[in-house]
């Protein structure tokens, strides 16, 4: 579906057929679709994962890009995104078809004509992320005002944290708390410089890769991040999530194409959160919500072969958005099968903007299939809620997931997994 937003002779935008329209920069650009025939060669299919990487890690980084690389786009050229997957698409990934992935030390976030930082050092203490440099104000283009900009970016959860407006450059140093983590956690950190009217940037320094908990690798008992793998009899945990006591359904029919039974598989279980993804998806196009969401979850959140597909719990999304998501998560059960959830909010993150946020989370009952919990008018300020599990047994199994909306409902975050717990035996 195309649209007109400035009028009939406005810009075009979106599809019409196998046309696209859409804005680059301030100039409005039509293409066609073009269609591929025959089998993809592995030369398209490493492009294709290249692509994929780093298109992934320009929406996560946005925030940076938009003052790093503002002054290498702009009319009549990419995007700071676009301009980032351009940069790093070749140079900063490695590895050879289907083993790709990012090169971190190479990855660059910003560019510009200001001065890059010199001698740059990152050093955790804590959860206290510290970043040196030599001020270097005799050289060509220096100006004592720019000003520090740091990225901090956590690869295992596919999150960063954004400082885009530190110390000038004549303070040599700059200082910020990153949220906590339970486990060893690994951080890519970055520094450039921005100038004062944040019309140019440096280019970007990899200061190294640093580690939160180092050494810490073992998860609270009855706590697990990864997905739950069931013996059906005797309702016995493996913590191996690629074994599975998975029985084959007796109305499974091999003739079905495998998406019949996928959806019919994942369906009842988005069905059950329907609220949730109406207010976690965005409207427009041609899709529900709903259909969105199962779109997305059928390539995501459903693994295994036919006819033993399950469903990856971790990996489902309820709403996909880019609301500032949720940080450092814990989720503990009491005595009473309370459950308390917490989080965090970064330093960096501006908390009159989102601090109103409301706070939405799901609790699923996977051993009865049905909801447990849900909350709502929590706002992210609060930093915790409490929830009453409704309809459990000992030896359930619930998974919990968390999500931050505005309270207009016109913006949401991505789903982060909070993890699952067994109910214990009193």
């Amino acid at each position: 579906m195309a649209k007109h937003p400035y009028g009939v002779l406005g810009p075009f935008i979106g599809r019409l057929g196998p046309t696209v329209g859409y804005m680059l920069g301030d100039i409005n650009v039509s293409r066609t679709i073009g269609k591929y025939h025959g089998p993809r060669t592995p030369k398209q299919f490493a492009n294709e994962t290249r692509m994929g990487l780093v298109s992934s890690l320009s929406g996560i980084l946005e925030e940076f890009l938009n003052f790093g690389l503002r002054a290498v786009s702009g009319i009549g050229k990419q995007d700071p995104r676009n301009h980032f997957i351009k940069l790093n698409k070749q140079k900063a990934v490695k590895g050879e078809y289907p083993n790709i992935e990012t090169d971190f030390s190479k990855l660059i976030v910003a560019d510009g004509n200001i001065p890059a930082p010199k001698n740059g050092q990152a050093l955790l203490t804590g959860n206290r992320l510290e970043v040196t440099w030599k001020a270097d104000m005799e050289a060509l283009g220096t100006n004592e005002r720019d000003q520090v900009m740091i990225l901090a970016y956590f690869p295992s959860v596919k999150k960063a944290v954004t400082l885009a407006s530190g110390a000038r450059r004549s303070a040599e140093t700059e200082s910020i708390n990153l949220p906590e983590f339970e486990l060893e956690t690994a951080v890519e950190v970055y520094m450039a410089f921005v100038a004062d009217n944040r019309l140019d940037a440096s280019p970007s320094v990899y200061l190294g890769q640093l580690l939160l908990n180092e050494g810490v690798g073992e998860l609270e008992e009855g706590f697990k991040f990864a997905s739950e793998a069931v013996n059906k009899e005797t309702g016995e945990i493996y913590y191996d999530p690629a074994y599975q006591y998975v029985h084959v359904p007796p109305e499974y029919d091999d003739k079905k194409p495998e998406q019949v039974h996928k959806v019919k598989k994942l369906s009842p279980m988005l069905r059950v959160f329907k609220n949730q993804i109406n207010i976690g998806y965005p409207e427009g196009g041609t899709l529900t919500q709903m259909n969105k969401a199962m779109s997305y979850n059928l390539l995501h959140a459903m693994k295994g072969e036919a006819p033993l597909y399950h469903i990856d719990f971790p990996k489902l999304k309820f709403s996909r958005g880019k609301r500032e998501s949720a940080w450092s998560t814990k989720m503990m059960l009491d005595e009473d099968n309370k459950l308390q959830v917490k989080w965090a909010v970064p330093e960096t993150a501006n908390m009159k903007l989102i601090g109103d946020d409301i706070a939405c989370i799901m609790v699923y009952n996977q051993s009865r299939k049905h909801a447990s919990a849900e909350s709502y008018m929590v706002t992210r300020k609060e930093l915790s809620t409490e929830l009453y599990l409704r309809g459990i047994k000992p030896g359930d199994i619930i998974h919990a997931w968390i999500f931050f909306y505005t309270p207009d409902e016109s913006q949401a975050s991505n789903t982060d997994y909070l993890g699952s717990l067994t109910i214990p035996k009193k």
